[in-house]
């Protein structure tokens, strides 16, 4: 949860760090929220779009006891670390605005919204591809209609593609950084033992599936991504593409990569 504050320390999150070093689910949660309602939070982001419905099902099931919180300046929750908590405290303002809009928003609702909540919010970031578009559905209950702007094709090997629309979750291969192979998804098994060569971006066809195969500038030499793209179109010669699924007996419902050992 983003957006333009500043505090005197120079701080540019709504969210302090402290937060995530809470080691309750739950405490977590609702201390990001508490927190981040007493600021002008413009974007809200989260890789898996299932991170942001818990918010809003925290916010939901939780709403009275932030408002309560917000009026009186306390955390709202326990944090059994004092030296975390102290820090924490630091933070937390009195916020009676903010506590009326909580309010306000049960009273319309039944229950809290994060729309009404958050009313400077323009925008969601999040992945749109592979099983996305289930979660997807759901945020507009408490968010509204909300443009939404995927991450982008991206993994903790490295950053591939770059979202250029919130239209649809496709993302342009950037040949920038990293070099990046892809192979027919037919022909991946063959690829993988030798036997077909891979294909590079400018390559690529609108409508086909490739595997990715990175070599980035971090080590990762010819490193098999075991993900499986779909090239939507082109922008010049450089490919857009969604994520589809991981390939093989994998599933991933919100980026847990569970497989037939599992």
């Amino acid at each position: 949860l983003g957006g333009g504050f500043e505090d005197e320390q120079g701080l540019l999150d709504a969210v302090p760090v402290e937060v995530f070093f809470v080691e309750d689910f739950g405490a977590r949660y609702f201390l990001a929220l508490r927190l981040a309602l007493q600021e002008r939070v413009t974007v809200a982001s989260a890789v898996n779009p299932s991170t942001l419905l818990l918010f809003a099902r925290t916010l939901a099931e939780r709403g009275p006891e932030i408002a309560a919180a917000l009026e009186q300046g306390s955390l709202g929750v326990e944090v059994a670390d004092l030296a975390l908590r102290a820090r924490l405290l630091s933070r937390a303002h009195k916020d009676e605005r903010a506590a009326v809009r909580v309010r306000d928003s049960i009273a319309a609702h039944g229950q809290a919204r994060m729309r009404d909540a958050f009313p400077d919010l323009v925008g969601l970031v999040c992945w749109k591809g592979g099983s996305s578009p289930w979660y997807l559905a759901q945020l507009p209950h408490s968010y509204g209609e909300l443009p939404t702007l995927d991450y982008g094709y991206c993994a903790s090997e490295g950053c591939f593609g770059a979202p250029l629309s919130v239209e649809g979750a496709a993302s342009v291969l950037v040949p920038h950084a990293h070099v990046i192979e892809l192979a027919p998804e037919e022909e991946l098994d063959d690829v993988r033992a030798g036997r077909r060569p891979t294909v590079l971006l400018d390559e690529a066809e609108p409508g086909r599936r490739y595997g990715v195969i990175v070599t980035t500038g971090a080590g990762l030499y010819r490193y098999d991504m075991n993900d499986i793209v779909e090239v939507t179109g082109l922008i010049g010669k450089a490919p857009l593409v969604v994520f589809r699924h991981k390939a093989g007996a994998m599933a991933s419902l919100t980026g847990e990569m569970v497989g037939e050992a599992h």
